[in-house]
């Protein structure tokens, strides 16, 4: 071949022989308009700078050696991976010193790392492996993020926030060197089956516990974290939303110590249930409780027991109103719902202050008005309704009013029938009593009392008998059965026993009425047969 180049074109080259450039260390320059647009060295080819840096080395102002530029290298200096550098010349002495970021492909990570100078290693701040997992850090050695597409830990998509402060360094893209580690913390956020959590890793590939979940109907679960190495997670908080076991938002308390994981363990829930706030307990999460206690929208509170065993109804309760619904007063209910099909259907015994009088009343039901039974005023004064059963003694110092006429014991009675009030009784040689048939009868014992308007004020001798009894009335007023047959009878007269079984009559003679004298007269009947009201006084 001619030793000139032409122009025009040439054929017949030698790539060994036949080139433009030097054969020495010599830069080859190209220039136009007597300025150099290009140079080629031995490192690479400088486009705007007299010394590139790489295989190719672009700067922005040409001719100079002070300014911002390019590096792209196929195989870097640093290692051999090929690289694109980003130089940043101002306020250096040179691009040899200018503070330098670098992309580049490292065992098949993508990443982005700034070295001091062009020429000294640097630190990996961003990476991105090719599982799609970026790991962005602040330094070889301090904070950082995971941004995963699918984790490894699942195949869920996740963002992990790092703190390898106090540890030698996480390494991204490459294996760690030696005097490394990468066991550093982790906290996460993902989406796990639709579930929103945060959880957090001893380290990143280590699997770890969700100390917080958020599922697609808005439940919130809180959870502490298992208590010692492959433990089951223990108590927690469960916040929801729209209840699973209502249309009720809520929050749990679930204590899963002594139990297979929180999702069998007992939970205690506050919840809004149509306007009541309620705090009740379920056996485990998905299983259906009892409310112990609900306050509605009007302040009631209501306190109940649970049921007794599976499949019973619900039992002992208290109701605590500050405005009652059967009247404006405070009250405290005790409802017993021991076989009743529900609370409000069951009897409930209350305490109220109607009208500053403290009372004891009985509802049919919860709803249903009842009676009182008891009250005290604000002087102290009691009102009872009802019998009065007392065990010990009373002691008074006041008047005892008694709305009873007589004083009356109980005896024990013979006969075919059990004598009425008012009839005569007399004492029989077994000392029972039976109705009177005889005139002028010393055994005469008295009148059976509560007959007319009268009742007995004292009741004497209570005790349980196999025999029939009657209330005789010893003393008081009582009304007796009286016959005007044999003589009419005048107030103020002398009553015995008279021929007609359980009658009294005027005692006419008095030599015959002593020791037969029941009473007096209260009130005249002047013939036939009659209740008259008399005053016992046995003679």
């Amino acid at each position: 071949m001619s030793t000139s180049w032409a122009l025009t074109g040439n054929a017949g080259t030698n790539p060994a022989t036949d080139f433009i450039g030097t054969t020495d260390s010599q830069p080859l320059v190209v220039k136009s308009d007597g300025k150099e647009i290009m140079r080629v060295t031995p490192v690479g080819v400088g486009v705007g700078t007299i010394a590139p840096l790489g295989a190719v080395h672009v700067v922005s102002a040409p001719g100079t050696s002070t300014n911002n530029g390019i590096v792209i290298e196929a195989n870097s200096g640093t290692g051999s991976t090929p690289r694109l550098g980003l130089v940043d010349t101002v306020n250096t002495s040179g691009p040899t010193t200018a503070p330098t970021w670098f992309v580049d492909n490292a065992a098949d990570n993508f990443r982005i790392f700034r070295q001091p100078n062009v020429s000294t290693g640097g630190s990996v701040l961003l990476s991105i492996d090719s599982t799609g997992e970026l790991h962005a850090v602040t330094s070889e050695t301090n904070n950082g993020v995971l941004i995963i597409a699918n984790s490894k830990q699942g195949s869920t998509p996740r963002l992990g926030l790092l703190d390898n402060a106090a540890f030698n360094g996480l390494f991204l893209g490459a294996p760690a060197p030696a005097g490394n580690t990468i066991d550093t913390p982790v906290w996460f956020v993902d989406n796990a089956a639709d579930t929103f959590r945060i959880f957090r890793q001893p380290n990143v590939s280590t699997p770890g516990v969700a100390y917080l979940s958020i599922d697609n109907t808005g439940t919130v679960s809180v959870v502490q974290p298992p208590t010692a190495t492959g433990g089951i997670a223990s108590n927690g908080i469960l916040v929801e939303a729209n209840s699973s076991q209502g249309n009720t938002p809520r929050l749990g308390l679930v204590d899963s110590v002594n139990t297979s994981g929180p999702t069998a363990a007992p939970a205690w829930f506050l919840d809004n249930a149509g306007d009541n706030f309620r705090i009740f307990r379920q056996p485990t999460l998905s299983t259906p409780g009892f409310a112990y206690l609900s306050i509605d929208n009007s302040g009631t509170v209501h306190v109940f027991q649970p049921p007794t065993g599976p499949g019973t109804s619900t039992n002992n309760g208290v109701l605590i109103e500050g405005d009652s619904s059967q009247g404006s007063t405070p009250r405290l209910g005790l409802v017993d719902t021991v076989k009743t099909s529900s609370p409000t259907a069951a009897p409930a015994w209350f305490l109220d202050n109607a009208g500053d009088n403290f009372r004891i009343f009985r509802q049919p039901t919860v709803s249903t008005p009842g009676a009182v039974y008891h009250s005290i005023d604000n002087s102290g004064n009691h009102t009872i309704t009802g019998n009065v059963a007392v065990s010990g003694n009373h002691t008074v110092s006041g008047d005892i009013t008694l709305i009873g006429a007589d004083c009356a014991e109980h005896f024990d009675v013979t006969g075919p029938i059990v004598p009425e009030p008012g009839t005569v009784l007399v004492i029989d040689k077994e000392g029972s009593l039976r109705e009177s048939c005889e005139a002028y009868d010393k055994k005469v014992a008295g009148v059976v009392s509560g007959a007319g308007e009268y009742r007995h004020g004292i009741l004497l001798d209570g005790r349980e008998s196999d025999e029939p009894r009657v209330a005789l009335a010893l003393t008081g007023k009582v009304y007796c059965k009286v016959d005007a047959q044999f003589s009419p009878v005048e107030v103020g007269d002398l009553l015995t026993t008279s021929p007609t079984p359980g009658h009294a009559m005027k005692a006419t003679a008095a030599a015959r009425a002593f020791g037969a004298v029941i009473g007096k007269a209260l009130r005249a009947l002047e013939r036939g047969q009659g209740l008259v009201p008399i005053l016992v006084s046995l003679q």
